[in-house]
């Protein structure tokens, strides 16, 4: 089976991280604990442009063995900043946070779950058009 490619156009938008809390349930008197992921609406947003490029480029079946994942953010750079300056997005939004919201919109369609990934190549670069650029390819049988 080939890789899978597939582009979506538009900013990406990080996926907040995981925040604990308790709480003490009015039922029982007992202390519970729960936990909420600091994200927003765009969130939700970016992730369901993601997720339907990625349905409509997803393999006969989700791979379900070990794959590569390339990914490539492209960003608008800020008129304030010159290419001389900065020559790269080395700022926020985090390499992390931007894949996290990659990987859980992939899964199911593309692979059944973001633990098939063992290898990872993830770039952020300036252009004039933002968008993200992914390819998926299956690991299995080796070609390394």
């Amino acid at each position: 089976m080939g890789s899978i490619k597939f582009t979506v156009y538009g900013n990406a938008v990080p996926q907040g991280s995981k925040m604990p809390f308790t709480f003490k349930d009015k039922k029982t008197g007992r202390i519970r604990a729960s936990m909420v992921e600091s994200s927003g609406k765009s969130l939700a947003t970016w992730r369901n442009d993601v997720s339907i490029i990625a349905q409509q480029h997803r393999p006969e079946k989700p791979f379900d063995g070990a794959v590569e994942v390339i990914l490539k953010f492209y960003f608008l750079r800020p008129k304030s900043v010159s290419a001389n300056k900065r020559p790269y997005p080395c700022v926020k939004p985090d390499v992390d946070k931007i894949t996290r919201a990659i990987f859980d919109a992939m899964k199911g369609k593309i692979y059944t779950d973001d633990a098939r990934v063992c290898d990872l190549v993830v770039k952020k670069r300036y252009d004039d058009v933002p968008r993200v650029e992914v390819e998926v390819k299956p690991m299995w049988p080796r070609t390394d």
